[in-house]
């Protein structure tokens, strides 16, 4: 079983299509495809990947999306994030604008976004994590998610409030610690993207974090192939070229 990954993609339509059909012209039985959050704003086509995940995680299931910081809204449609454009370019696109949008697909597309994803030895989330996380259970209680969609590693110990969120920045300690609570030895995250935007995975923690980039608004975009007993990407397969959509 092979894990196929993608960060952040940020309104990156075609990063967003070219990656499905890699998945789709090169998976085995058991596969997966995952998406690690932040599907809108600062990019053009937000509207569109949502709409179009939301039909794909409504019928397939080898198909699995994380909830991002960027899909944190009031209960009401309120964004909990800056800035905000997808209510903007949903006010452009649709018939009925953002309220529309909102009561129709965006609502009932958040429904189906975990907060984090376990499988073998790796651990998919979009931000990070915090020494609340004790267990893999407390990976999915309500109280915990801010931490799951803004935590950010850094190269101190313990961990300190966050400068850009309600998450915390996390030391290598932390990282060791959490890992050996949970049995695991891999986290796979985005949220930073610019750490990554030279196509290449950023790893960190003396490799037990890695950062991914699938959005070309913050570089070149790309997405990786893990092999989650083993804990190790096995590929990195850049988004933006088309003439290597197969290349397994």
């Amino acid at each position: 079983m092979k894990v196929f990954v993608v960060g952040d993609l940020h309104g990156d339509y075609e990063s967003f299509k070219n990656a499905v059909k890699i998945f789709d012209e090169n998976k085995k039985e058991g596969d997966i495809l995952i998406f690690l959050g932040d599907y809108a704003d600062r990019g053009p086509n937000g509207v569109e990947i949502i709409s179009e995940l939301f039909k794909l995680l409504k019928i397939r299931k080898d198909i699995v999306a994380l909830k991002g910081n960027h899909e944190d809204y009031s209960k009401d449609g309120e964004p909990r994030f800056y800035p905000c454009d997808l209510i903007n370019e949903a006010n452009a696109k649709i018939i009925g604008g953002w309220e529309t949008f909102w009561k129709e697909t965006f609502q009932n597309f958040l429904e189906y976004l975990k907060p984090a994803f376990i499988i073998g030895k790796v651990l998919f989330v979009h931000g990070g994590i915090s020494k609340k996380i004790q267990s893999r259970e407390e990976l999915f209680k309500k109280e915990n998610e801010e931490i799951l969609l803004w935590s950010d590693p850094y190269d101190g110990e313990g961990e300190i409030p966050s400068s850009r969120g309600a998450g915390v920045e996390f030391g290598e300690d932390v990282t060791n610690k959490v890992l050996q609570k949970l049995n695991l030895r891999l986290i796979v995250r985005s949220h930073q993207p610019n750490k990554a935007a030279d196509g290449e995975p950023f790893f960190e923690h003396s490799g037990k974090i890695v950062t991914i980039n699938s959005s070309i608004f913050y570089g070149i975009p790309f997405m990786v192939l893990v092999d989650p007993e083993k804990a190790k990407i096995e590929k990195v397969v850049r988004l933006i070229d088309k003439d290597k959509l197969k290349v397994f």
